[in-house]
Order: C-alpha cells, then structure tokens, then sequence
C-alpha cells in the first residue's frame, strides 16, 4: 500500500451534490461517454430547433407549461389558470436542472449495476439534437440517439457498483424524481470513493467487506473493537511513550468507556459489506497531524499496512526536537502548515513506538480479522473531482 496514494478528503460545505437520473438508467451510458447530464422534461413544452437555441426564462417557461391542459388547474372564482401539482414538479426540475446545478457542483447518475460520480463543469444548459458516439467491438464510431435535448456538461469520474452503494444510501437513490439534491448524503457518498475524509471537526474511514460467506459475530466485534482502539493508542502516542502498561489499560478494559472512546460507526452487511467509522479529531494539536496519524492507525488496526511498512515510507527521524525524551509532544516546534514537519513528527512517533504498535496489532489479531473480512478500503481515480470539483485532499504521507 503506497501511503503516498491514500488520500484523506476534505468536505466543502459549498458544494451541492446532485442526483440525475438517467431515464430509468437508459441514458447511462449516453451520459457518460457524453461527457454530459440531460432531462426531457422540457422538451414537451418547448421546441428548440423549431424557437430557436435561446434559453427560455423562468416566466416564458412557467407560461408554456400553462399552455397544457394536464399541467394547469383554476380556482373557483378564479380564471386564472395555475399550474398543478403536475405542473409544479415539471417546472421544478427544469429550473433546478437549468438554474441549481452550477459548475463545480457533484453530479451522480446511476442506471441498475452502476453509479457515476463527476463534476458539473459548466453553469450554461444548452441545447442539443446530437447522438452520442460509441465505440463498437471493432473499434468503429457509432453514433446512438440521446433524445432529451437540455444539456449540461460534466467530467465523470469514479463508478461503482450500485449494490455497494445501496448499502449506505437506498433511500435517496431510490427517489422516483429525476432530478433531487444528496447533501445530507455527502458523508455517504464520499465513503464509496474515499478511504478517509473529515468535516473540519471529525475524521472519517470507509472500509469495505468483502467476504461472500457469513459474518462471524466474534471476528466482527473484534473490527469494531480494534477500530476503536485507535482514538486511545492515538492518545498514548501523543501524550508519552507507549509502555507496557499503557498498552495493557488499552486491552484489560479498564479505561471509562463513555469519556475516553468517542469513536461510532455505521455498518451494512451485503455482498459486499462496509463499516464508515467517524472519531472527533482531537484539539490541542494540529489537525493536519492529528488527522494523519489517526489514518495510519486506522490502517494498521485493520490489517491494511503493517508497522515496518508505515516506518519505511515516513520520513526517518534525524533529531530529538520534535518528540523529547520524557515522551511530551512540543507542539509549539511543528509549523501545522509544514507537512514535511507532520510527517516528520509522525515517522518519529512510529519509529520510537514501533515495538508496542506491533504488540498491539498482534493482540488485536488485526491481520486475521482482515483476512476473514477480506477488509479492503476505496480504491478509485478520484482525481477528476478534485481538479475539477475542488475537493481538497491531502495524502496520508505527503501532500
């Protein structure tokens, strides 16, 4: 595992998150070799080869979908024609689809087998008539029909398998309206692409389940107690060096449950399965430390990396000055915005710990449970939403 690679991203708060449906998933495809999003909906009031490529106006758009019978209800006393039920929902998703989803935003889509996760990189809906170009086995352009002719354009990114996805958020993808907003998901989304990410005030770890054949209750406790085990080996680490007893208090049970172990998690168990754990990143330290190191630990208390491994890709230490002899952290010597500091810091608190990190990864019996799991964390080309989407990363070792 290339640590280098493991990136742990950042949620913008700014930025929305949209479901677009592609027809019942029809489009899927067509979206994706695209390089594009589209709904029909306006295509029933509005003829753009017939009115012309101008965009019609929230008033002009409001008036034409009037001009339909289904679409429009009068009150009593009232000659005025309004839209319906019918007509509102047509109307909303036109403007949310002409006017709400901007560049930058998120943009998923999904068809039965897969979702697709990419980047809206434009503001302007057009219009367009034009076929989408497959290619065919032989290599050979083939242009197939895309009959919805509001457009937007996107980059695509990762695609995962719709079951996976499923398993942490069935609800909102099961919504029937084409288009519907997935913010309140963010956390759920990310976990399907990203090993770690965090909000500013908690750090988040998705790790996958692969195994086909039923979950032992005693190998999954112990992942869920070794998942714990990070936030007080964490402590240690940061608050002295890691002794005997220090591990022992660790494993006996006798640290105060409700005051010393903040960390909670999510599971589902499918084909496959997964666990989101979420542990509040502790104050006193710079977050970017306190973040990475909780990733390695998580790493390590699953089985995903071994101690030596971690020691070898972060940087050796060469000084005494950033973890002093009697185990205290000077905080005030680590510049938070210096990453080579950070990893410094980090390499010098798994070497001089690296002994005790192994007993405690052998107790835990991480390895094994890893390999009964068949424990694994996301693993996609992510790169398109970050340069395009501006979804902040850092990497675990490095920047």
């Amino acid at each position: 595992m290339d640590l280098n690679k493991i990136k742990i991203a950042k949620r913008n708060p700014a930025q929305k998150i949209w479901l677009v449906r592609a027809d019942g998933g029809d489009y899927f495809d067509h979206f994706r070799i695209g390089s594009l999003i589209s709904i029909k909906h306006l295509d029933k009031f509005y003829n753009y080869e017939v009115s012309g490529n101008e965009m019609p106006s929230r008033e002009s758009i409001e008036q034409l979908i009037l001009r339909k019978e289904n679409y429009r209800s009068s009150a009593k006393g009232d000659n005025k024609p309004r839209l319906n039920a019918r007509g509102r929902r047509a109307f909303n998703q036109i403007l949310h689809f002409k006017d709400d989803i901007k560049k930058g935003d998120l943009v998923v889509s999904l068809n039965d087998h897969r979702l697709a996760i990419g980047v809206c990189t434009s503001s302007e809906a057009f219009f367009s008539t034009d076929p989408i170009a497959f290619m065919d086995d032989e290599g050979q352009s083939e242009n197939s029909p895309l009959p919805h002719t509001l457009r937007k354009s996107v980059k695509w990114g990762p695609v995962v398998k719709r079951s996976l996805a499923e398993g942490v958020m069935r609800a909102p993808l099961r919504c029937q309206q084409t288009i519907s907003r997935l913010d309140d998901y963010w956390k759920e989304l990310y976990s399907l692409i990203y090993p770690f990410y965090t909000d500013g005030e908690n750090l988040f770890f998705s790790n996958f389940i692969g195994t086909k054949a039923e979950v032992g209750g005693k190998v999954v406790g112990r992942l869920f107690s070794n998942l714990a085990d990070v936030e007080q080996i964490f402590a240690e680490l940061l608050s002295s060096k890691l002794t005997d007893d220090g591990v022992d208090r660790i494993f006996d049970g006798d640290l105060d449950e409700e005051t010393l172990y903040s960390l909670t998690t999510k599971a589902f168990f499918m084909s496959p399965g997964g666990v989101i754990s979420k542990l509040p990143i502790p104050e006193g330290i710079s977050k970017e430390l306190a973040v990475k190191g909780m990733a390695l630990l998580f790493l390590i208390c699953t089985g995903l990396i071994t101690v030596d491994a971690v020691a070898t890709e972060l940087p050796q230490p060469d000084a005494r000055t950033i973890y002093s002899p009697s185990g205290m952290i000077q905080e005030r010597t680590l510049n938070p915005t210096n990453t080579k500091n950070v990893d410094r810091m980090l390499g010098q608190l798994v070497n001089e710990n690296s002994v005790q990190i192994k007993n405690i990864k052998k107790r835990q019996q991480s390895t094994k449970v890893k390999q009964k799991l068949k424990l694994s964390v996301p693993d996609f080309d992510t790169s398109v939403l970050e340069a395009e989407g501006s979804i902040d990363v850092t990497k675990v070792i490095g920047k």
